[in-house]
Order: structure tokens, then C-alpha cells, then sequence
């Protein structure tokens, strides 16, 4: 009687990602979301392959037999092969949603709100591009004021949707926030004053320590100098 009513449950079993490799460089913002997923849903047992962008290892034939586009994260689970970061966060999500942090709310308007947030983490991309892609001495000084206004206007929005909430999308830890820690932590490193942003920064304080952030950190900060080029946004 007992096995029957055992029985009649599925027992799921825990992964340790034996089975996926992961491609990624240090300071790419792409590899740390990826890696923050792979933490958060405890996949622990991947096979971590860090290239060296300096010898152009991203364009080796490993990755591109993975990734045609030659660029990190580069992901592979079992046969299926998943480039772009936040779609693999939303894979592991969707092939582990019992197993470590969920990441996506079961209730349709949080689901909504986490999904908006996501996709406009690229908006943050979009408007530092013109300030990073750039020598200071190869533009009207005008215009970089303008591209750094655009780019603190876009800081401010974010640090709106964190007036009284601890994470971006809802009351809990999300993909949202694995989207857009990497961003905002590498703009610190690029020397961004925070103190300007009063919710955003409240925000970092709190995720930066967060175990799986600090054990994908960029390994060659370990051994290099912050530099100040976001100071004055």
C-alpha cells in the first residue's frame, strides 16, 4: 500500500551539469549572466572552458563548432546549443526549474514584468555603446555630452523601477536581475558614481555579494586596476 502511493510520484533528480560545456571570457558581460545562471540553478559539474580573447581563442574551431558567430557565452547541453546569454537562462530555467533559485515567476503578471525587464537590459548596452566604442579625442566633446546624458537619463529609469523594491522585477531574485547585475557592476568598475543613483546603488550593495556573483567575478580583476571612465555620469 505504501510503495503504492510512492509510486504514484515523480522523484526528480538533482543535475550536476556533467553533461554541458560552457564557453567564456573574463569581462565579457555575456559570460557572467551566463555563469550566474549556471550558479543559481547549482550546475556545478560543467565543463568550464575560458578563452583568451587576447590570442583570439573565441574564434577557435571548439567555439565555433558551437557558435559560427565565433563570440562567448558559447553553451552546450547534451546536443542542444544555446548562444545568446539570456537564452540560456531561460533554457536552464526551463530544463531545471525545479532545481536551485527560480527564476521565473509561476503567476502571469510578475512573468510579465520579469520578461519586460529582461529585454530592456539591452536599452543599458545600447547607450553606453557610444560612449565605450569611442576615442574621447576622435569626438566633438559636445557630442559625448550628449551620449553621456543619454546613457545617465538611462540609469535614472532603472533606478525608478528600484524605488522600495529589492530586485528588478518583483519580490524575488529573477533573470531580470542576472540581465542586468554584470552591466552595472562592470560600469563601477569603469569608475559610474553611483552615489547618483541612490536605488540603483542600494540594489548593487546587495547583489554584488550574492554568492553566485562573487564566484563568477571577472578573474583578471583579481589582477588589474579599475579604470575612470563613467566618473563624471
Amino acid at each position: 500500500r505504501v510503495h503504492g502511493e510512492f509510486s504514484s510520484f515523480q522523484i526528480y533528480q538533482m543535475s550536476s551539469g556533467n553533461d554541458m560545456v560552457l564557453y567564456w571570457g573574463s569581462g565579457s558581460p555575456s559570460s557572467w549572466i551566463a555563469l550566474i545562471a549556471l550558479q543559481e540553478k547549482k550546475l556545478h559539474g560543467f565543463q568550464s572552458n575560458q578563452v583568451d580573447f587576447s590570442k583570439g581563442e573565441h574564434k577557435s574551431p571548439e567555439v565555433l563548432s558551437i557558435n559560427p558567430r565565433g563570440q562567448v557565452a558559447a553553451f552546450k547541453h547534451g546536443n542542444n546549443i544555446v548562444n545568446e546569454s539570456l537564452g540560456i537562462c531561460f533554457y536552464l530555467e526551463h530544463e531545471f526549474k525545479n532545481q536551485g533559485t527560480r527564476l521565473l515567476p509561476d503567476d502571469g503578471k510578475t512573468y510579465a514584468l520579469v520578461i519586460q525587464r529582461t529585454m530592456e537590459s539591452q536599452n543599458v548596452m545600447k547607450h553606453i555603446r557610444p560612449i565605450m566604442m569611442v576615442r574621447a579625442d576622435k569626438i566633438d566633446p559636445e557630442e559625448m555630452l550628449s551620449r553621456k546624458k543619454a546613457f545617465s537619463d538611462e540609469l535614472l529609469i532603472w533606478d525608478g523601477y528600484l524605488a522600495g523594491n529589492r530586485y528588478i522585477a518583483g519580490d524575488n531574485f529573477s533573470i531580470a536581475d542576472i540581465a542586468v547585475i554584470p552591466l552595472f557592476a562592470i560600469y563601477l568598475r569603469l569608475g559610474l558614481n553611483a552615489t547618483k543613483y541612490s536605488n540603483l546603488k542600494k540594489y548593487l550593495d546587495d547583489m554584488l555579494v550574492r554568492d553566485s556573483v562573487q564566484k563568477t567575478r571577472p578573474t583578471h580583476w583579481k589582477t588589474t586596476e579599475p579604470k575612470n571612465i563613467l566618473g563624471d555620469i
